[in-house]
């Protein structure tokens, strides 16, 4: 396997694994806070 394909199956292992879906907001799911204080969504 070619680096460049290694790359991108890498890539699109992290999609499958970490993309979340539209009704929990279409992000990566370890971008997602944990704890802090509340942000509205308006605000960012």
């Amino acid at each position: 396997m070619t680096t460049a394909a290694m790359m991108q199956s890498i890539h699109l292992l992290k999609y499958f694994d970490h993309v979340l879906q539209a009704n929990e907001g279409a992000d990566l799911d370890f971008l997602v806070g944990k704890s802090g204080d509340f942000v509205p969504r308006d605000n960012h």
